[in-house]
């Protein structure tokens, strides 16, 4: 009967770890260097969103779509040169959206499901980020085309939305991203909580054979 009910509190315990390490899988970790990766994505983000005025990079930080492209891809921080700007699924393929909620969007997904920030809504929550431009009217550049070249799309931090603006006449922040190695699912919690009660049922069925 003991063995029976060792065999059930393995298999909670299991079940209670492994939906612990989903829980925490979805979680931001500062990398203590400037960066924070999210470990839900796997990717990991300058941890000051405008970087690129407190660098001395740009006067205001807002720049043209082509501009942002290239201090992006020819970004050195961290120890780490593949730097891009933030991407969101394109006209035709899967995920694609526009306006709120667009959670499959890069911006979208850190603003809504990690930060949990809510629509139409000023944004009030940031983690550890710093200098999110989030309150006036300029928004920040996707690395996605919106049907032409000529217009490409953007995610405005006052609010959630995701929109459609001129890649040339207009100016955007830039934000730069990229992307990690996969990391595996955190097992050391499931090993430590299964273990004890693995060798403490082993040890209770030694002791029963040996009666």
């Amino acid at each position: 009967m003991k063995t029976s009910r060792c065999i059930v509190s393995i298999f909670i315990l299991v079940l209670f770890a492994l939906c612990f390490a989903t829980i925490s899988s979805a979680v931001l970790v500062d990398n203590g260097d400037g960066t924070i990766t999210d470990t839900d994505t796997n990717l990991m983000w300058i941890q000051d969103a405008n970087y690129t005025m407190t660098s001395g990079y740009d006067a205001d930080g807002v720049m043209n779509w082509f501009d942002a492209l290239a201090w992006a891809e020819n970004l050195d921080y961290a120890g780490f040169v593949d730097w891009r700007l933030p991407t969101t699924p394109g006209v035709g393929e899967p995920g694609y959206c526009t306006e709120f909620n667009c959670t499959e969007s890069e911006m979208g997904h850190l603003y809504y499901t990690v930060l949990g920030n809510s629509a139409g809504s000023p944004m009030v929550n940031f983690g550890s980020f710093t200098n999110i431009q989030s309150t006036g009217g300029d928004s920040y550049w996707f690395n996605k085309e919106f049907r032409t070249p000529s217009n490409v799309m953007t995610f405005f931090f006052n609010g959630g939305w995701v929109g459609i603006e001129d890649c040339c006449d207009q100016e955007n922040y830039a934000w730069a991203v990229r992307d990690m190695s996969v990391v595996p699912e955190p097992i050391s919690s499931i090993l430590f909580i299964t273990g004890g009660t693995l060798l403490a049922c082993r040890s209770y069925i030694k002791r029963k054979k040996t009666a």
